[in-house]
């Protein structure tokens, strides 16, 4: 193995939620791609051999290092530093100015997110179908002229482990 990364939803984990981590090896020809999962703080998260974080409550405010290493004898390995939260997100709620679109244009969605403190409070978008609206990370809804007369579903999800979920519609006229 060259190189080792570690991608996940999130950083900040709400205390008592799982996240999954995945790794990506470079180069994709490499014989030996797996890796051994480990954490700096076993009273605060474990991680098993899938990848798959479990953040405890005794661990609050804390912050603790996943760390993947390369089965292959190559000595590579790779972080991922998290922070334990308080609170997990209890419940989003989506606005936007308006719900009906003109094919072609933009609308932001605001979200609110419960409770406000102590928190993680980034969420991922995803549009129901993207010929007809795509959404970037900061909730902006791009319609499409091929979505018109088409209603898509936009769904945020939170980060922080605690797979809550909302969703909009937004008609294309």
């Amino acid at each position: 193995m060259k190189k080792i990364k570690i991608t996940g939803m999130s950083k900040q984990i709400a205390a008592g939620k799982k996240i999954k981590l995945k790794v990506t090896v470079t180069p994709k020809t490499a014989a030996n791609r797996t890796v051994k999962w480990k954490s700096s703080n076993k009273k605060y998260a474990t991680v098993n051999s899938k990848g798959v974080v479990t953040v405890k409550k005794a661990g609050i405010g804390k912050k603790v290092t996943i760390t993947a290493i390369a089965k292959d004898g190559s000595g590579k390995k790779a972080t991922y530093r998290i922070k334990i939260m308080k609170k997990a997100v209890k419940k989003i709620t989506l606005k936007a100015s308006k719900t009906k679109v003109t094919a072609g244009k933009k609308v932001t969605i605001k979200a609110t997110v419960t409770p406000g403190k102590e928190v993680n409070k980034k969420l991922t978008y995803k549009s129901s179908n993207k010929k007809y609206a795509t959404v970037n990370s900061k909730g902006v809804v791009t319609t499409r002229k091929a979505g018109k007369g088409k209603t898509v579903k936009i769904i945020a999800t939170a980060t922080d482990g605690s797979g809550k979920k909302a969703t909009i519609k937004i008609k294309i006229k």
